[in-house]
């Protein structure tokens, strides 16, 4: 599988609207499902290479838990063939770059700014 290659699934990428779905109920320990309604808005369009990143609406059904109603989900582009060393090492940097400003923001009171939940 070639991960530069459209894919069958969300905006043509090679993630399904099973495998967010599967993700959510692991980590949320729910049996909700995604809802008919669901959408995928692609945020990141033009903004970098190394990912896309989507505003999922997901139209929730058989909700049992208190679930969000929209969450962002980031998906990563792999092509180890093409990538140095080097290169692995930024991309590294960049997510712990990335994870380090999340925590940092979540010790902001709750409400004045949302942040993603970082697993």
């Amino acid at each position: 599988m070639n991960l530069f290659m459209p894919g069958g699934g969300i905006s043509e990428t090679h993630v399904t609207w099973h495998d967010i779905e599967e993700s959510m109920q692991h980590e949320f320990q729910t049996k909700a499902t995604l809802g008919p309604n669901r959408t995928a808005k692609d945020i990141g369009d033009g903004k970098g290479y190394m990912s896309k990143v989507f505003l999922i609406d997901a139209d929730w059904k058989n909700k049992d838990k208190n679930l969000p109603d929209k969450f962002v989900l980031k998906y990563r582009y792999k092509d180890e063939e093409r990538w140095t060393k080097n290169s692995i090492t930024g991309i590294f940097q960049a997510h712990n770059a990335e994870v380090a400003a999340y925590r940092h923001l979540s010790k902001l009171p709750e409400g004045k700014i949302q942040i993603p939940k970082v697993t």
